[in-house]
């Protein structure tokens, strides 16, 4: 319907890579309001960590447990969650940044929350990185605000990076969370600019 409207253009790169994901932690940027939507849709299978607050609204409640989203309720509930949603096949969508990434950034800083659930899940990771053309639908304006002109969204899906790479057994399950989420930032970085 965005497309439709004229709101979004959008060019996916690699899809076979996302089509073919099965229990993967797919981790994105957030440069605008509508990028899990335009995630999920190009997605057979998706699931989400939704923020607890959202599971208190009696009108949210039933869309997001119906959906079979995961609710952010604890650390240790939430890997349990993870983990059984993740070996079911489905993948889960992390977005590192944990709001819409800020005017004039390249991104915000990553928390280390995607790398800890795909390090203590034992989980590859899939990067997608979501490249926009023009400003609009972000974290300063209304959601309300749609922009003059058409956002081009190229969505581009990287190459797995295995989590065996980063062997908690060798310097331990923080060490190399933090080391995960740095080279993941590193990544993001270099792709956008």
């Amino acid at each position: 319907m965005l497309s439709w409207a004229g709101v979004i253009k959008l060019t996916p790169v690699n899809m076979a890579r996302l089509s073919e994901a099965r229990g993967k932690v797919v981790v994105m940027n957030h440069p605008t309001l509508v990028d899990v939507v335009v995630l999920i849709s190009l997605m057979p299978n998706a699931g989400c960590i939704v923020k607890q607050g959202i599971w208190r609204n009696p009108f949210m409640r039933g869309v997001v447990a119906c959906a079979g989203y995961i609710p952010n309720r604890g650390a240790e509930l939430l890997l349990y969650d993870c983990k059984e949603v993740l070996d079911s096949g489905t993948n889960l969508i992390i977005f590192p940044e944990g709001t819409r990434t800020v005017l004039g950034s390249v991104i915000n800083d990553f928390a280390r929350g995607a790398a800890n659930i795909a390090l203590r899940t034992k989980t590859d990771i899939l990067p997608v990185t979501l490249h926009t053309n023009a400003s609009g639908l972000t974290k300063q304006e209304a959601w309300y605000e749609i922009p003059r002109r058409t956002i081009g969204m190229r969505v581009e899906v990287g190459e797995t990076i295995e989590h065996i790479r980063y062997d908690t057994q060798a310097g331990g399950d923080a060490k190399m969370a933090r080391l995960l989420t740095r080279d993941l930032e590193d990544h993001f970085k270099k792709e956008l600019e």
